[in-house]
């Protein structure tokens, strides 16, 4: 069994309400450069691993929908200063964010992401972990499988899921 890895980068903000914060003061928006690296594993050692297909999954699963959005949990109250509230009720609707779902879509802020939980790099990796594992599992040859998924926040501070 050997390993390999692809690492992308991607631009986004982030809104983050910390528990300590007094009752209606939000937190601040902040933009990152996250860099995400994928680690997979197969089996066949005597031929390369295609990381076309890797690349092509992270393009469609991650990069299309985080780039250069705004990256929000769904019970943000930001959401409602950005959305009417019956645009709200009925995005938020039918998306199942207890099983882990996200919603994606535009506003009048632009791209925005919503998350079942807080936009920070432990649950960036986790998501990114399970999106890009059901795309693996369907796409890549048998042999192949995701090991874990790397993000990075800033150059000095970055998650992985799962830890091995």
């Amino acid at each position: 069994m050997h390993e390999t890895s692809y690492q992308t980068h991607f631009n986004a903000a982030r809104h983050v309400i910390f528990s300590n914060e007094p009752v209606g003061e939000d937190g601040n928006l902040s933009g990152y450069r996250y860099t995400v690296q994928v680690k997979c594993l197969s089996c066949d050692q005597d031929k390369p691993t295609d990381m076309t297909i890797i690349k092509n999954i992270i393009n469609v699963t991650l990069k299309n929908h985080f780039d250069h959005a705004l990256i929000l949990a769904f019970d943000d109250p930001i959401i409602d200063r950005i959305f009417e509230v019956t645009m709200r009720d009925k995005m938020l609707g039918g998306t199942k964010f207890s099983q882990g779902d996200a919603w994606y879509g535009k506003s009048e802020v632009g791209k925005v992401a919503v998350l079942p939980y807080a936009p920070i790099s432990e649950n960036l990796a986790r998501f990114f972990f399970k999106k890009l594992t059901l795309s693996v599992n369907q796409l890549a040859p048998i042999d192949f499988r995701l090991a874990s998924v790397k993000v990075w926040e800033t150059p000095n501070w970055c998650s992985e899921y799962p830890v091995n």
